[in-house]
């Protein structure tokens, strides 16, 4: 909850001047940048100290400041249990969208992984591809083993809620990829659709976890049987709307 709060916060922040950073945050919180983040992406629990600061800080009421004590004095999950979070340096590495299809072109069981093989299936540059699988033994999410390409299956999460140039450039690939698929691939091959709806802005916290519960499902669906393709999946929800 208190990570929500921060989170809230800072966008509300950040809303109403572009400019404003999480170190900008962090110093009118009176806290390190590096702990806020820390904070913010679970990687550490919060001393009575830092509790206290951010209290006398944060714009809470007096209900809200209770239920986030509460939940700090019983949590429900341990911090150490976190899948790691994508530090910014190696998102600049991997941002590319190719990165992580060929993680995923490495784990079919039927095709040639040969670097050729890779850039013929994905349309790319020899040298592009190379270039990928550097940077991703680079950032340990690919290993050698002899002559074979191995994913290293590490598990890692990006940032929640704290604006990120590398994920912003990604997300702008899966977009421009998604375009493309419109003239690439017959109705058959994709399924791209969209509804235009009246909301509750209140509601979107809801949405967002409804959102990423159907991504859960829709990949354990996907993954049942024999894989054969690498498919990307974006699940789009913005507003219309410039207030």
């Amino acid at each position: 909850m208190l990570q929500r709060y921060l989170v809230d916060e800072f966008e509300r922040r950040s809303h109403t001047n572009p400019h404003y950073s999480l170190r900008a945050f962090a110093r009118d919180l009176g806290i390190h940048s590096g702990t806020l983040s820390a904070i913010i992406n679970r990687r550490r629990s919060v001393g009575a100290k830092t509790i206290s600061q951010l209290m006398g800080k944060l714009p809470l009421s007096a209900v809200e400041k209770k239920r986030i004590l509460s939940e700090l004095i019983a949590p429900t999950e341990t911090f150490g249990e976190k899948t790691p979070v994508l530090h910014e340096d190696v998102l600049n590495i991997i941002k590319d969208w190719e990165h992580f299809a060929i993680l995923a072109y490495l784990q079919l069981p039927k095709v040639k992984k040969a670097p050729g093989d890779i850039a013929k299936a994905m349309k790319l540059s020899q040298a592009k591809v190379l270039s990928a699988i550097s940077n991703l033994e680079k950032a340990d999410l690919l290993k050698r083993d002899g002559s074979q390409l191995v994913p290293t299956h590490k598990k890692l999460n990006t940032s929640r809620g704290i604006p990120s140039p590398a994920l912003r450039e990604a997300h702008t690939q899966y977009i421009d990829k998604a375009k493309s698929a419109l003239n690439d691939f017959s109705t058959n091959e994709r399924d791209i659709t969209g509804t235009t709806l009246m909301i509750a802005e209140k509601n979107l916290p809801k949405a967002k976890e409804l959102i990423q519960q159907f991504r859960a499902e829709l990949a354990e669906l996907l993954e049942k049987g024999e894989v054969d393709n690498v498919y990307r999946l974006n699940v789009q929800l913005f507003p219309l709307l410039h207030k």
